[in-house]
C-alpha cells in the first residue's frame, strides 16, 4: 500500500542509524512489518494494530523466518488508548530505547499526537520517528471526506515538531518533511514518559501555536 517513493526516502533516512528496537503503529496487511523486519532484523519490533482481523499472510512470514522471539504482533489496541499502549511498551521494552517507530495509523491529529507523546520520549538518542500520510488537509478530496470532516489537520502534529525543533533542539534534534512522510529525529534530552507534550513545547512568539481544521 506504501508507494515506492516513500520506501525509498523512509530507508534512505533510517539507514543512517543503528536500529534494535521498532514500533510499527498502524500496520493493516502486515507488509510493513515483514519489510522492516527484513532490513533491520531488529531484536524486536512490537506491531500495534487497532483491527482484531486474522493477518494470515504475516503470521506465515513469522512463522517461516522462525522470528517468533523478534516480531510482535499485538491486535485490538486504538493508538488512542496510552494506557493499553503504555503498559504494552512497558511489558515489551521496559527500559530499553526505542530506535525506529512508523506510524501509518488513525492519520488524525488527536490519535497522533497521543502516541507520539507517548512513545517519543521512550525513543534513543538520534531515534527517527516516521509519520505517515500527513498531508491529507492539504488534498481536496481528502480533507472533504467524512472520515476526516471537522477534524484538526494531522498537518499541525508536523508543523509543532517543526517548531520544536528551533525551541528545543535537544528534544527534536531535526525535521525532514516529504509531501508523502514525514521523519523527527529525536534529540538527547531526557524526558520522562507520560509528562511529555509536544503541544507546550512548540511555541511561536511565546505562544502555543494554534490548531487548523
Amino acid at each position: 500500500m506504501k508507494t515506492r517513493e516513500m520506501i525509498d526516502a523512509e530507508l534512505d533516512c533510517t539507514s543512517k542509524i543503528d536500529v534494535h528496537n521498532i514500533v510499527d503503529i498502524g500496520v493493516w496487511q502486515g507488509g510493513s512489518v515483514a519489510l522492516l523486519d527484513c532490513v533491520f532484523r531488529p531484536d524486536k519490533l512490537v506491531a500495534v494494530e487497532y483491527s482484531t482481523r486474522d493477518l494470515p499472510h504475516l503470521e506465515a512470514y513469522v512463522d517461516r523466518c522462525s522470528r517468533q522471539d523478534n516480531v510482535r504482533l499485538c491486535k485490538g489496541i486504538s493508538q488512542a488508548d496510552i494506557s493499553r499502549f503504555g503498559e504494552l511498551l512497558d511489558a515489551e521494552f521496559g527500559n530499553e530505547k526505542i530506535d525506529l517507530v512508523i506510524d501509518d495509523a488513525s492519520r488524525q491529529y488527536l490519535e497522533t499526537m497521543l502516541s507520539f507523546n507517548l512513545v517519543f520520549p521512550r525513543m534513543s538518542e538520534g531515534g527517527i520517528f516516521v509519520i505517515e500520510d500527513w498531508q491529507w488537509s492539504t488534498m481536496e478530496e481528502h480533507y472533504n471526506s467524512k472520515y476526516f470532516e471537522g477534524k484538526e489537520a494531522l498537518a499541525n502534529l508536523v508543523l509543532q515538531c517543526v517548531i520544536s525543533c528551533a525551541c528545543r533542539p535537544d528534544i527534536v534534534r531535526e525535521v525532514i518533511v516529504k509531501n508523502h512522510s514525514v521523519m523527527v529525529v529525536r534529540g538527547e534530552a531526557e524526558l520522562q514518559s507520560g509528562a511529555f507534550d509536544i503541544t507546550e513545547i512548540a511555541r511561536n512568539r511565546g505562544e502555543i501555536v494554534p490548531l487548523m481544521l
